[in-house]
């Protein structure tokens, strides 16, 4: 295993941060079960793929092997929601929204807010030419079961919503949600609660057989 620790002037402060075993390293053309004393030796501090990061060679002397453990940019994300004053006190007699049928008195309730994102350190933006996809998942009470949810995305038509986007390198990007609440629900007074998930495509990060690809445009 490699253990790496995040260092830090006061020795009292110096914490593990990351383990890795032989086990973790997932590739189909390597049979990572026969890799005998993985972490034997190390070389690091050199950036071998010009993303102005450095990575880490692991030495596996019991299986005559080497590997190279690349380092990706790390990228902050805050996430928050915009244009919310509705969602306060939902009166559910208002029905204005057009059910999905569109057919006259099938009107429902609905209400909408804008999720936000926007990368927090941008000092690290120098690093990366393009981001690669942003895909983000929204999900209404993911507790309770898909028959005793409350609401529901329209575009999605369940309690389930996942978009994938470009996120900007200077501003924050926003897309709208809007929900709609159930005909048939009579549960007035808990509150609806969401949950969010996401997290930067890898589509790009594949290797290739002739040369190290560049993954500065695959953040983590």
């Amino acid at each position: 295993a490699v253990y790496i620790f995040r260092g830090n002037e006061d020795p009292l402060k110096i914490k593990l941060a990351q383990k890795i075993y032989a086990k973790d390293i997932n590739f189909s053309e390597l049979d990572t079960k026969f890799l005998k004393t993985f972490g034997y030796s190390l070389s690091g501090g050199l950036d071998l793929d010009s993303n102005s990061y450095p990575d880490l060679a692991v030495g596996a002397l019991g299986s005559n092997s080497a590997l190279l453990l690349r380092t990706r940019p790390i990228l902050n994300i805050k996430a928050f929601i915009r244009n919310n004053n509705s969602l306060e006190d939902i009166d559910q007699k208002i029905k204005e929204c057009k059910s999905e049928k569109d057919l006259p008195n099938n009107d429902l309730t609905c209400f909408s807010f804008d999720i936000c994102f926007e990368l927090e350190n941008k000092n690290q933006i120098q690093f990366i030419n393009i981001l690669p996809f942003f895909e983000y998942k929204i999900e209404i009470e993911p507790n309770a079961t898909d028959a005793n949810v409350r609401a529901y995305f329209m575009k999605a038509k369940s309690k389930l919503f996942t978009n994938q986007i470009r996120l900007s390198l200077y501003d924050e990007t926003c897309e709208n949600i809007q929900v709609y609440i159930r005909k048939d629900n009579n549960d007035f007074l808990r509150p609806i609660k969401f949950a969010l998930n996401y997290s930067f495509s890898n589509e790009n990060s594949k290797q290739r057989p002739d040369s190290l690809i560049e993954i500065r445009n695959n953040p983590i």
